[in-house]
């Protein structure tokens, strides 16, 4: 004969296995995400990124390859000016 007090029990006993299925669920998810590679978002954000730092270098060599050959320039005329242009040499 079913009793209240049974029917207690396994409803009880059926929601003790449903939080430790959910918890094992939620510990499979955090696994998969820390062993799984990186989200298409995440691939999409890195190529951009790294297309910004791409025309950046380019832009800073653009600037400091044009100061840097004005100034050698100036440094070489000024070496020969003096008649030290062994000196100069580098």
């Amino acid at each position: 004969m079913i009793t209240w007090k049974n029917i207690l029990v396994e409803t009880e006993r059926r929601r003790d296995e449903r939080a430790r299925a959910e918890k094992e669920r939620f510990i499979r998810q955090v696994v998969l995400r820390r062993n799984s590679p990186p989200t298409r978002s995440y691939q999409r954000w890195l190529a951009h990124l790294g297309a910004q730092l791409v025309t950046w270098g380019r832009r800073l060599q653009a600037r400091y390859d044009h100061t840097m050959a004005i100034s050698g320039t100036v440094r070489q005329e000024h070496c020969v000016a003096e008649g030290n242009a062994g000196a100069c040499t580098s």
